[in-house]
C-alpha cells in the first residue's frame, strides 16, 4: 500500500513540476509581448529624435520615417511608450519616457506654433486661399460654399478633378466674378482679377509633381503664382521637384513670386533651405495658431504651404480646418508694396 502511494505521489509530483515550469514559461513570454510594444516605441523615439536632428530627411531611405514622425507623433508615441512602461512596473523607464513626451511636445510648441497678430498694410490687402479638396469627395457645392465665405480674390485648388461641366454648374453660380484656369493633374485657380496663364508642367518629371505658372495682375501690379503639387509617394525624393521648382524660380528672379500648394513634404525639410535664401514661408510670419495641415481631423504635418518673396508683403496666414476634406485650408492675406524708384 505504501508503495503504491509513492508510486502515484512520485508523477502527481513531476506533473505538477512540469506545469509550473510551463506556467514560468508562458508568464515570460506573455510578459516579453506586453514589453515589446513599449521597447519598440521607445526605441522608435530615440531614433527618429536622432534623425531629425542629424540626417533629417537627406537619406532618401530615411525620409520616410522623417516624415511619418514628425514632433507632435514623437510626442503621442513617447507617453503611449511611458503608459506601457509603467503598467509593466518598470518606473524608471516610464519616467524617462514620460520626460522625452514633454520634450517632444516642447519640440511641437517650439516649432509648430506661432502667434504672430494680423498686419495692416498702407497698400490695398488681397486675400488668396488655397485648398486640397480631396477630389471633391465632400461634394462641390459645399466646399464652394465654404470657400466663398472667406470672400477671396484668388482661389487656388489642388485634388480638384475638375471640368468645364463642374465650373459652369458649381463654381460660376457661386464665384460669378472669377475666371477660372485649370491645369492638368487637378490644379484649379479662380480669381477675381485678370489673370493669364504663363505654363505649367511636370516637376522633375511627372511622377513627382505638377506645377501651373500664372500672373494675376492686382491694380496692374503683376504677381506671378506658382501653384505645386508635389506628390506623396514615400519613396521619391523630394529633392527632385524641389530641384526643379528652384529652377523654375530662378528664371523669375526680380518678379513678385508666390509659391502656393500641397508640398507633400513638411517645411522643415532639409530640401527647403535653398528656397528659403529669396522667400519666406507665409505661416512663419504671419501665422497665428498651429502649423500642421494633414491629415483633419487630427493634422501632423505642415504640408500646405505658401511662400512669398520678399517684395510681398505678408498680413496674415491662417489655417481653417473642415470636415469637407482630409487638409486644413489655408487663408492667406497679402498687400503688394510699390518699388520704390
Amino acid at each position: 500500500m505504501s508503495d503504491q502511494s509513492t508510486a502515484h505521489a512520485v508523477p502527481r509530483s513531476c506533473l505538477r513540476q512540469v506545469l509550473g515550469a510551463v506556467g514560468r514559461v508562458l508568464a515570460g513570454v506573455a510578459r516579453g509581448v506586453l514589453a515589446a510594444g513599449p521597447a519598440t516605441l521607445s526605441l522608435l523615439v530615440a531614433v527618429v529624435v536622432v534623425i531629425r536632428l542629424t540626417l533629417m530627411d537627406r537619406a532618401a531611405f530615411l525620409a520616410p520615417l522623417y516624415y511619418a514622425a514628425p514632433p507632435p507623433a514623437l510626442t503621442l508615441a513617447a507617453a503611449a511608450a511611458a503608459v506601457g512602461w509603467w503598467v509593466l512596473r518598470r518606473r524608471w523607464l516610464a519616467g524617462a519616457l514620460a520626460a522625452s513626451a514633454l520634450a517632444c511636445a516642447g519640440w511641437t510648441w517650439a516649432t509648430m506654433w506661432q502667434y504672430h497678430p494680423p498686419r495692416v498694410s498702407e497698400t490695398p490687402a488681397y486675400r488668396v486661399v488655397f485648398w486640397n479638396v480631396a477630389r471633391g469627395v465632400a461634394g462641390w457645392q459645399r466646399l464652394a460654399a465654404t470657400l466663398r465665405r472667406h470672400d477671396p480674390d484668388v482661389v487656388i485648388l489642388s485634388e480638384a478633378a475638375v471640368h468645364a461641366g463642374i465650373v459652369a454648374q458649381h463654381w460660376a453660380p457661386v464665384f460669378p466674378q472669377h475666371k477660372v484656369t485649370i491645369a492638368a493633374g487637378g490644379l484649379a485657380l479662380l480669381s477675381r482679377l485678370p489673370i493669364e496663364r504663363r505654363g505649367g508642367g511636370p516637376l522633375g518629371d511627372r511622377s513627382y509633381g505638377l506645377y501651373q505658372h500664372v500672373v494675376v495682375h492686382f491694380d496692374d501690379v503683376p504677381l506671378h503664382i506658382i501653384q505645386v503639387d508635389i506628390h506623396s509617394h514615400p519613396l521619391k525624393p523630394r529633392w527632385v521637384p524641389l530641384r526643379a521648382l528652384r529652377g523654375l524660380l530662378d528664371t523669375l528672379d526680380g518678379e513678385r513670386v508666390l509659391v502656393v500648394g500641397d508640398f507633400n513634404t513638411p517645411s522643415e525639410s532639409f530640401y527647403f533651405r535653398p528656397l528659403r535664401q529669396h522667400f519666406r514661408n507665409a505661416f512663419e510670419v504671419a501665422g497665428r495658431g498651429y502649423a500642421a495641415t494633414w491629415p483633419m481631423p487630427v493634422p501632423l504635418l505642415a504640408i500646405d504651404q505658401a511662400w512669398a518673396s520678399e517684395e510681398i508683403d505678408v498680413l496674415r496666414c491662417e489655417h481653417v480646418r473642415s470636415w469637407l476634406s482630409d487638409h486644413a485650408l489655408l487663408v492667406l492675406d497679402i498687400a503688394l508694396p510699390m518699388r520704390a524708384e
